[in-house]
Formats: C-alpha cells, sequence, structure tokens
C-alpha cells in the first residue's frame, strides 16, 4: 500500500511539472497612441511597487477585462426567459430576471 502511496505522488508530481511547462508569448508594444479610453489610461498609468492589501473586485476585475479587449455590456431586464431558461438548463424554479449581454459595440 505504501508503495502504492509514494507511486501515485510520484505520478501526480510528475503531471504538475509537466502541466507547468510555460511557453513565452512576445506581445507587441502597445499603441498609445490609438484613441480609446483604454490608451488614455494605459498612457496615464503609473508603476509602483507596493499594493494595498485590499483584493481585486470582481467589478474591478471585470471592468479592467471589458475595457482591455472593448467590450461593451449593458444589464437587460427585457429577454426571451423561456428561451434562455432552455439554453441555460435551468430548473423550473430558476428564473431568469436580469441577463448582461456582453459584446464588441458597432461603429
Amino acid at each position: 500500500m505504501r508503495t502504492l502511496f509514494v507511486v501515485l505522488i510520484a505520478c501526480m508530481t510528475g503531471l504538475q511539472v509537466y502541466a507547468q511547462e510555460l511557453q513565452e508569448i512576445t506581445l507587441n508594444t502597445p499603441d498609445k497612441t490609438r484613441e480609446s479610453v483604454t490608451m488614455k489610461a494605459l498612457s496615464d498609468r503609473m508603476s509602483v511597487r507596493e499594493y494595498d492589501t485590499r483584493d481585486l473586485s470582481l467589478q474591478d476585475l471585470s471592468d479592467l477585462l471589458c475595457a482591455a479587449v472593448g467590450l461593451a455590456t449593458v444589464p437587460r431586464a427585457s429577454m426571451d426567459q423561456a428561451e434562455l431558461s432552455r439554453v441555460l438548463k435551468l430548473s423550473e424554479t430558476q428564473l431568469p430576471i436580469l441577463n448582461n449581454p456582453v459584446g464588441y459595440p458597432k461603429q
């Protein structure tokens, strides 16, 4: 039993090391002259070496990610509840009351 446990731990460690092999990706330098609020924010940003201990809120993270890729969103209460329930495989006791579609704005 002990041998089996040691072999299992060794296999799991090997898989974890294999899964952690990262490949470096070289990104282009950001174009801070583009006309957008995000690029303005990048141009005005500052570097710091110490951070507050507060956690980043989910709202802040969501806003940051949406802004970073140019996504827009708006909460909506008008929707096809039956279709949304079907697509999301909701039970009869679960009712969608609000949705928040995300996408690229029309130009």
